[in-house]
């Protein structure tokens, strides 16, 4: 009895050996988020990162489009007016900018957002920056609110609606220090 007391006592041990590598550890600073909301952060990271460039070479076009409906607006709110371009229109004035020599380096990154999410909708805000020409220092900030669909199982953007800072309208202050942090990294 003491023999197979001892077994069971040794098998419990390494069990729960086992069990503890597999346990992560979540900071408590961390917000735990779902499947879902990390599909569309992706989603949205990823399709920054395909507008960014350090050489026009590296640009593809085909894979900014593979984050966007075929039916993608982008909007842009400014001074009591919309202005609203196909993404194709999009492109094609991005691709202008650069041949034009205007453009030789673009980084457009999210600074932080938020997503809510019903079945296969989603509204993201995203607080995010660009670096135009040099990464020097930022050239732009903007929000964007980005409404998503799931479609075949991969969530793409259909609509983009933003408006950049400007004297009159300051980036939210919530969010400095945190661009502050990312440029320091």
């Amino acid at each position: 009895m003491k023999q197979l007391m001892t077994s069971f006592i040794i098998v419990l041990i390494l069990v729960s050996c086992n069990l503890a590598k597999e346990i992560k550890q979540i900071p408590m600073d961390k917000e735990v988020i779902s499947e879902t909301e990390a599909d569309i952060n992706k989603t949205v990271t990823d399709a920054y990162r395909a507008w960014s460039f350090d050489s026009a070479d590296e640009l593809d076009f085909e894979e900014i489009r593979s984050y966007f409906t075929s039916t993608a607006s982008i909007q842009t709110a400014a001074n009591g007016e919309l202005s609203t371009v196909s993404l194709e229109d999009a492109i094609l004035s991005f691709q202008k900018s650069i041949s034009d020599g205007n453009l030789t380096l673009m980084e457009e990154f999210e600074i932080a957002g938020k997503t809510q999410y019903f079945g296969g909708i989603a509204h993201r805000i995203s607080y995010h920056a660009y670096y135009f020409n040099t990464k020097d220092s930022i050239g732009a900030r903007a929000v964007n609110t980005l409404q998503l669909v799931k479609i075949k199982g991969k969530w793409l953007i259909n609509t983009v609606l933003r408006e950049f800072e400007s004297e009159a309208l300051k980036f939210p202050e919530e969010y400095n220090d945190i661009q502050n942090r990312m440029l320091k990294d």
